[in-house]
């Protein structure tokens, strides 16, 4: 029989004397105790599948939207999405693989039009399974009307996972259309920090929310985001 952990002993000695002085039933008992379990949120569309390892790519593309503040915020924020899911499929103890940004990028670079590949074929020559496709419709990082001395960033993006191993044309598994306002929501940031340093900000913001589709997150940080 195994020896009850420290950390287990001390819930139930602090939950017990809770009771005490509560007068609360057993029933509340076995709440209280779960709420020591960490729990998290589960996605909208889970990658990870039980007992098989999932191979993943990340594909961005911002289209005809550039502009020199942008620069490559597509590669950016796949860089930013593929980073944010290995930590937390490391952490959730689930056999996911995303495949790293700079192997997408080098077969980018090998392809005369990698634009007219679907998202099958690319997943298909990294031998993953799902492919999660951004589709940056819009994004600015100003403030409107402040000539640029104010940064507030926005994007509209076209979220979709196929399944990879499905007939061409019938594997999307998910599909979404993530939209950001206004970020910082509560006010736009005067542009005394480099137009970069805001970029980074809200690249990694934008990948956050992303990764909620995906991967479980724990339920205290539903509300950590500005």
């Amino acid at each position: 029989m195994k020896t009850p952990s420290r950390r287990w002993l001390g819930a139930a000695l602090l939950v017990g004397a809770a009771l005490a002085v509560t007068g609360c039933s057993t029933a509340s008992l076995g709440f209280l105790l779960m709420m020591g379990q960490d729990p998290k949120v589960t996605p909208d569309c889970p990658l990870a599948e039980r007992g098989k390892e999932v191979k993943v790519v990340v594909i961005a593309d911002a289209g005809s939207n550039y502009s020199p503040e942008l620069g490559e915020i597509d590669r950016l924020l796949s860089a930013k999405l593929v980073e944010i899911l290995r930590e937390r499929f490391k952490v959730n103890k689930e056999k996911v693989e995303v495949v790293p940004t700079f192997k997408v990028d080098a077969f980018r670079q090998r392809q005369l039009d990698w634009r007219s590949l679907s998202a099958q074929e690319i997943g298909k020559h990294f031998g993953a399974d799902y492919v999660i496709n951004l589709d940056i419709a819009k994004v600015s990082l100003y403030e409107e009307k402040s000539q640029q001395t104010l940064y507030r960033g926005r994007a509209e993006i076209a979220v979709k996972v196929i399944n990879v191993k499905a007939p061409e044309g019938e594997g999307e598994k998910f599909s979404r259309d993530y939209v950001c306002p206004e970020y910082p929501k509560a006010y736009p940031v005067e542009a005394t920090i480099s137009v970069g340093i805001f970029r980074t900000q809200f690249v990694s913001y934008v990948a956050e929310e992303l990764s909620r589709y995906f991967a479980a997150f724990p339920a205290e940080r539903r509300y950590d985001m500005h």
